[in-house]
């Protein structure tokens, strides 16, 4: 029988008896368009139809995403940056960091893969988001923002140690001199939970980073492609900025959890 727990991970878990639980019903395995299960779970939350969403790891592990927490409050260590000038939110989701430092900033943009996520965020009154990949995210106009957030854990998004350098170098192009990205993710190595454990060690076996989880989102009959999403330590963070244009400038751990916030500095060229 399924029973969900706390962990201190990035979602709820779920723990299954079987990790191939959904494998009989999945006629789309393999699947690269995206459902936008993501979204619909947004908007059916935003509705009063739907609390949770499902992330499936891909050893079979299964979590549920309580959808209340893209639209509460950021937590306090996301309130103790400073942003100001003109802000990207990347991965804006519901649209809850947009709603916090609109009255900070001069131009704020938010943008999210999800369509329907951009149209969650209109509901609540945002105008100024768009449908954009990180894939696109060099369209954008060069030299614009003096910010970059990606808050909510989204440092995650960027997938691999070479896909974060392309997207960081993406994001120099349309940053100002001088800019910053403020971000949240996780350390991997906090934990003690044999699961992630044994999934860290299965990664290090693939040569792969050990937080780079392969997920997909689930919700009701509707299922988000594969991608990765990356948890580092501060010092894998170092390495993955290195020979970029971005370094460092600081960090804080939320108390003794394993998730913290880093402030990284575009540097002079």
């Amino acid at each position: 029988m399924a029973q969900i727990t706390e962990r201190p991970h990035f979602f709820q878990s779920l723990n299954i008896m079987s990790c191939n639980l959904f494998n009989h019903r999945d006629p789309r395995p393999q699947q690269d368009e995206l459902d936008d299960a993501f979204g619909h779970a947004l908007m059916d939350y935003y509705g009063g139809l739907a609390k949770h969403c499902f992330i499936e790891r891909d050893d079979g592990f299964l979590a549920a995403e309580n959808l209340n927490h893209y639209f509460g409050e950021p937590s306090p260590i996301e309130l103790s940056a400073k942003v100001q000038g003109r802000v990207l939110d990347v991965g804006c989701g519901a649209g809850r960091h947009l709603l916090h430092y609109r009255s900070q900033c001069d131009e704020l943009l938010g943008i999210d893969r999800s369509p329907l996520a951009i149209e969650v965020c209109k509901l609540r009154g945002l105008s100024n988001v768009q449908t954009l990949s990180l894939e696109d995210i060099s369209t954008l106009h060069p030299a614009t923002f003096d910010f970059v957030l990606l808050l909510g854990d989204t440092f995650g998004i960027l997938g691999g140690c070479e896909s974060a350098r392309r997207v960081l170098s993406n994001l120099a192009k349309i940053t100002t001199a001088g800019a910053r990205i403020i971000t949240t993710t996780r350390d991997p190595y906090r934990t003690l939970d044999e699961s992630d454990l044994s999934y860290q060690k299965w990664n290090r076996e693939r040569d792969r980073l050990s937080g780079q989880e392969r997920i997909r989102i689930r919700y009701r009959d509707l299922i988000d492609p594969w991608m990765d999403f990356l948890l580092v330590s501060v010092q894998e963070m170092g390495s993955i900025l290195e020979g970029t244009n971005w370094i460092i400038e600081d960090t804080a751990f939320e108390g003794e959890q394993s998730r913290y916030i880093a402030v990284i500095r575009k540097q002079k060229q």
